[in-house]
């Protein structure tokens, strides 16, 4: 009775360890890694007002997680039992390696930017500097989309070379910068940069398909 007893305590705190560091910890990493970065990137192209507050706002978010976490983790260490700590230890552990061996949850995905637009839209400070009709959040999102095209292009490139079986790691080299130029014609002329440019695409139209603001 008493082994059953703390294997529920030690679960119910593994599960309460794991949604505080999913809400402190990992929002906190894509603040960092994927938020500021995206921002500063936008400004470089003039695509933010100046003086905008977006940063600061992520800065400002970062500090209350990070206080939020550690106020919370103090106490558990502070009254918690063993079985208490030992549950919660593990559960922000399987977090953290989490975000250091899936970082496609921490980088450009569809939730993250999704979340950004919405963040940043709030603010109002995107500037429009495309000619084309849409709003500066379209042009925003336009940028987005480019950037992980070319990043899944590069990655789709690599992969196709792999698949050759050439002799060489320059061979291979040489192989997929073949590939990713010609995928990156609007008309490719081979049938690897064809299929390159669609699945490239593809994934750029899934990440920034904001149908669920």
């Amino acid at each position: 009775m008493i082994t059953l007893y703390i294997m529920i305590i030690l679960i119910v705190s593994f599960i309460f360890g794991m949604i505080i560091a999913s809400y402190t910890l990992l929002s906190a990493v894509i603040c960092l890694v994927f938020c500021i970065p995206l921002t500063v990137e936008l400004e470089r192209e003039n695509m933010i007002a100046k003086n905008h507050p977006i940063i600061s706002k992520y800065l400002g978010s970062i500090l209350i997680l990070f206080v939020i976490f550690f106020g919370i983790t103090f106490s558990i260490f502070k009254f918690g039992s063993p079985a208490v700590q030992i549950g919660y230890t593990l559960g922000f552990v399987y977090v953290f390696f989490k975000i250091i061996f899936n970082k496609s949850q921490i980088g450009i995905n569809q939730g993250n930017v999704s979340d950004y637009i919405k963040t940043a839209s709030n603010v109002k400070h995107f500037k429009k500097v495309s000619p084309a009709r849409g709003t500066p959040t379209d042009d925003v999102l336009n940028f987005i989309y480019i950037k992980v095209f070319f990043n899944q292009l590069d990655i789709i490139a690599s992969k196709m070379a792999r698949r050759e079986n050439l002799a060489t790691q320059v061979e291979i080299k040489t192989r997929a910068t073949e590939i990713f130029k010609d995928a990156a014609n609007i008309e490719p002329e081979t049938h690897e940069g064809k299929l390159a440019r669609m699945e490239s695409q593809k994934h750029a139209q899934h990440v920034t398909q904001l149908n669920k603001i």
